[in-house]
């Protein structure tokens, strides 16, 4: 792999990563703190969002709660909702579709998702894999992408919402080492920008 490494002259990014593999070993290591005790907190809260939810779900529909198209298309058209098809032919229940329906179920449904996934991809997840003392030692995956991109996992730290306006924004359960501070630093669009500089593109971004 090496000799086609030099082959196709990337000598220089083989370098750059294998001198980020150490970084990154040590911020595993090293891991992040939270507080335990919001992250159940919230868990707790979501899960019961997510119960009232389907309860509500229930008493508008007479039928149990199934996040599928197969179960809610059928119940979306019988509301008069136009959901379109998806291109294998099953109702389309998106949420890009739902925002656009009118009705109470409709609703139920976008809000229960979100409480679902709150509870099931973040903060569940945290409470389970932070350790005893509150640190979570993510795993980082130095090429976890198909473009090279660092991604993470379990958990994965990288698909946590920057604008939460809940009850419990996911960051804030993020804390500081003791005397140390907390710096968060965003490189908006950072592949399409790297893009245009090499491209030779002048092309000014907000």
């Amino acid at each position: 792999q090496l000799g086609e490494i030099n082959k196709q002259e990337l000598q220089r990014a083989y370098e750059l990563e294998c001198a980020v593999t150490p970084v990154l070993s040590q911020i595993e290591k090293t891991g992040l703190f939270v507080d335990k005790v919001l992250a159940q907190e919230a868990c707790d809260y979501e899960r019961k969002r997510k119960e009232a939810l389907e309860e509500e779900f229930e008493k508008k529909t007479f039928q149990k709660f199934t996040d599928s198209a197969k179960f809610l298309g059928p119940i979306f058209e019988g509301l008069g909702e136009k959901l379109g098809k998806t291109p294998d032919g099953n109702p389309s229940i998106s949420d890009y579709v739902l925002e656009d329906c009118t009705s109470d179920v409709a609703k139920i449904v976008r809000d229960h998702r979100d409480a679902n996934k709150r509870f099931a991809t973040y903060w569940r997840n945290l409470v389970d894999l932070a350790d005893a003392t509150g640190v979570i030692h993510t795993d980082y995956r130095q090429s976890g992408k198909v473009t090279g991109r660092l991604s993470s996992r379990s958990p994965n730290l990288q698909n946590v919402p920057r604008k939460d306006d809940s009850k419990y924004p996911i960051r804030a359960s993020v804390l500081p080492w003791k005397d140390h501070l907390l710096v968060e630093l965003d490189y908006k669009a950072q592949e399409f920008r790297l893009t245009l500089e090499y491209s030779n593109v002048n092309l000014k971004l907000s």
